[in-house]
């Protein structure tokens, strides 16, 4: 690094612990940390050839032969100046480019501007600040545009209409939206080269399944919804291409049901509207939101009457995806179609999700049993020894833990 004429040598940590830290995203976090508090004027950190953070932090190569000792008294010193804690990720993800599809219906302008922002915030949490493109995957030409001038290495394809109540009312939305969008991103792919996907599916495709848990071998039964169907037929629409493609490769994440929000409380799931998923609609009572939780059924053949799921933390279904991105861009497919289930293997009813929450945060839910609704099952849970094997993940967190989190993004976002 030079600063006013001078070379300054920034020395991390010995060669043998090299793989361990590379690893540990908050320890360098907290290296560009402690260089931004003497060295403001720099714009970007380099940890090495092929790690790049980008910070408020000209460019500086890291000698990798600090002493371990100094490598953690330097940690310790200066994460006091984070009030949040960096998850780890992949070194090597860092230099690929991935698009990430959402799904950002019902949001106003102004509200895009706030969606923008959000980059603030997955940067404080990644140390990479990603490019937002507000482009409409229903419009072709923008899409093909979009994948067009930039070559990604990869997709995941989160952009869907999720409730399950509102596509049983209004199915032709979820047809155009899910699988009309699919149509685009997928042309798209093929015309630009692009070969790569992860899909978010969902384990509705099973239907209601005849054993549990649901491995990834149970066929597809009709879906309880037509939500469930869009996503059955978008796995379809992808098997078909890869099939048929010599270049393209597919990932079907079958996600249970994610839930809670990341530990720092600065990214979390904020619904439009009516929330159709259990936790926001039990944090929204928490705060007051909502004078009561309704819970719909009590009449299901589970052992207190309410439907059982399988919750998953929305941290845990992350890292799914990158371990889900690794062997996409490694080439370690045995496949080029996979698909793998997405959760923990072990289902909670609704009133135990509501005793987890007041359990982990001190407090009490008003709640009152209500008529069933629309497009349920009864009772689905997951076999992950799959996704466990062969993706190298598993989830690590239980029930407290989502409904701590989600409860400390309840109250963030109320500020």
């Amino acid at each position: 690094v030079l600063k006013n004429g001078e070379k300054v040598a920034v020395k991390i940590l010995k060669p043998q612990i090299e793989k361990l830290l590379f690893n540990d995203f908050r320890f360098f976090y907290w290296v560009s940390k402690c260089i931004e508090l003497f060295i403001p004027n720099i714009k970007r950190l380099k940890l090495s050839k092929t790690v790049e953070i980008f910070s408020n932090i000209s460019l500086i190569e890291l000698d990798l032969t600090m002493e371990a000792s100094a490598a953690d008294e330097l940690a310790e010193n200066f994460k006091n100046h984070l009030n949040y804690r960096v998850p780890k990720i992949y070194w090597d993800l860092t230099t690929k480019r991935i698009l990430v599809l959402e799904y950002i219906e019902g949001i106003k302008i102004d509200d895009i501007s706030a969606l923008k922002k959000q980059k603030h915030n997955i940067e404080k949490i990644t140390g990479l600040r990603p490019k937002f493109y507000e482009v409409d995957l229903k419009n072709s030409v923008k899409t093909m545009q979009c994948f067009k001038d930039n070559k990604f290495d990869g997709i995941i394809h989160f952009a869907a209409s999720k409730s399950v109540e509102e596509s049983v009312s209004m199915p032709l939305k979820y047809y155009r939206n899910n699988v009309g969008t699919m149509l685009n991103v997928v042309d798209s792919m093929l015309k630009c080269d692009l070969k790569n996907i992860i899909f978010s599916s969902s384990c509705t495709v099973y239907g209601q399944p005849d054993v549990l848990p649901v491995s990834e071998e149970a066929p597809f039964k009709r879906a309880e919804s037509p939500y469930g169907r869009t996503k059955q037929i978008c796995e379809e629409l992808l098997r078909d291409t890869a099939s048929a493609n010599d270049e393209f490769y597919v990932i079907a994440l079958r996600y249970f049901n994610p839930v809670g929000a990341h530990d720092s409380a600065l990214i979390g799931e904020l619904p439009i509207g009516n929330p159709n998923n259990l936790a926001p609609l039990i944090t929204q009572s928490a705060a007051g939101i909502r004078d009561r939780l309704y819970v719909y059924g009590n009449d299901y053949n589970t052992d207190d009457g309410t439907a059982v799921r399988d919750y998953i933390h929305v941290v845990d279904l992350a890292k799914a995806h990158v371990s889900a991105l690794n062997r996409l861009i490694n080439n370690k497919q045995l496949k080029k179609y996979e698909y793998f289930n997405v959760g923990t293997g072990k289902g909670h009813s609704v009133l135990e999700v509501i005793g987890a929450f007041e359990k982990a945060n001190s407090l009490k839910i008003n709640y009152e049993i209500t008529d069933r609704r629309d497009g349920d099952i009864e009772i689905i849970y997951s076999d992950t020894k799959l996704s466990n094997d062969l993706l190298d993940w598993k989830s690590e967190m239980g029930i407290e833990d989502m409904m701590r989190s989600a409860w400390e993004w309840q109250k963030q976002i109320k500020k």
